[in-house]
Order: structure tokens, then sequence, then C-alpha cells
């Protein structure tokens, strides 16, 4: 059974989070930082990008398995996703090719939503694990 509640509010949390990222982001003057912690904020941003990565990956599960992309008359979820993204369908074909893989390897799938990988390195660890389990 779907828990609609606990969908509307991952997704609400998830709205909160881009609009503060998003006011911080567009009041953001890196003159007014001081060298370290502009040093800081280009870490924690990496961060912030592994963090996405892994729930978009888990997302993105769901929306393959449920082939929801069809509802917004996309040809294939590589299309969608590369419209979604704003990215090239072969990127977006490589992002798919991974969070299909992701899902059969629960400890590739478990660093992803811990923000131990990011794209890149998700998608080479599960090439491997998927080449030598």
């Amino acid at each position: 059974m779907v828990d609609v509640a606990g969908s509307a509010e991952v997704l609400s949390a998830f709205r909160g989070v881009v609009g503060d990222l998003a006011e911080v982001c567009v009041a953001l003057s890196a003159e007014d930082l001081l060298a370290r912690d502009a040093a800081a904020l280009v870490s924690l941003s990496g961060s912030i990008e592994r963090f996405v990565a892994g729930a978009r990956t888990l997302a993105l599960q769901r929306v393959l398995e449920s082939k929801v992309w069809r509802d917004d008359g996309a040809k294939s979820p590589q299309h969608w996703l590369a419209a979604q993204l704003g990215i090239p369908v072969g990127q977006a074909g490589r992002i798919i090719a991974t969070a299909e893989r992701v899902a059969a390897q629960p400890k590739t799938e478990d660093a992803l939503r811990h923000g131990e990988l990011s794209d890149d390195e998700a998608d080479a660890v599960s090439r491997a694990t998927e080449a030598d389990p």
C-alpha cells in the first residue's frame, strides 16, 4: 500500500529545502565571504550535490517502475529526464542506467542515500558491482 501522507510529507520537505537553498543562493555575495568560508561553501555544495543525487536516484527508480514519465507525453524515460533536468538525452540515459543498476545493489543504494557518492561515482561503483558482485 502506498503511504500518500508520507509521500506528501517528503515532497513538502524537499520543496522547503529548495526554497531555503534558493533564498541563500540568491542572496550570496561571494566577495563578502572570507576565503576560508568560501572554501567551506564549495565543500558544502559538494555534499548537497551528493545528497540530491541520491534522492534523485531513489525517486527515479519509482518513476521508472511506475512509468509516470508517460503522463508528460515523453517518448522515453530518457527524454523525460532530460527535459526535467535540462541535460542531454545521453546524460539522462546514463543516470537512468545507474538508477536501474543501483536498485539491485543495496550497499551502493545505501551509500547514495547517505551522500557518500556523486552521480559519477555511483555510475562507476554500480558498473563495477554489476561486473563483479
